[in-house]
């Protein structure tokens, strides 16, 4: 995963401040995903979070996404964690990502936005996304029905 060679660069990961916090100690969330170019995780607020509607991390020009076994107790056993994932307690986002480089040579990239590389941290699983931008919104209630999605934690 890591690229090395002539003319690599070493990946970096960095701590995003999205201005939100989800609850680190419940291990349910809910990852959608469609043909729609957007992908959402639907997260617990935090128990100090003066709204306590639940944080949903939306992602546009979204392209593919994975969700690793890299929980909590097991995460500095992920490739990244030496590039600075150690650093990031919620969200990061991967620079120089061998990953992105992959999707964007199965893709054509040619008239769309630098595909960007995000990680988020959850108590029993770390979800990573390639996408073009974040957001935060916030919903008073869980998804809703009829949403075409695919559950994936």
């Amino acid at each position: 995963m890591i690229p090395r060679g002539t003319g690599s660069m070493e990946p970096t990961v960095r701590p995003l401040d999205l201005g939100v916090t989800w609850e680190p100690n419940v291990s349910s969330s809910m990852f959608f995903a469609g043909d729609t170019a957007i992908a959402e995780l639907w997260l617990f607020p935090h128990f100090d979070d003066t709204d306590q509607s639940w944080v949903v991390l939306r992602w546009s020009g979204y392209l593919c996404a994975r969700v690793g076994p890299y929980n909590d107790e097991a995460r500095h056993l992920h490739p990244l964690y030496r590039y600075g994932l150690s650093d990031v307690r919620w969200i990061g986002e991967a620079a120089h990502s061998a990953w992105v480089a992959e999707v964007e040579d199965a893709v054509s990239t040619r008239s769309r936005p630098p595909l960007r590389h995000f990680l988020a941290l959850l108590k029993e699983r770390t979800v990573e996304v390639v996408a073009t931008a974040i957001e935060v919104r916030r919903s008073p209630g869980p998804p809703a029905d009829g949403w075409m999605h695919r559950r994936l934690s």
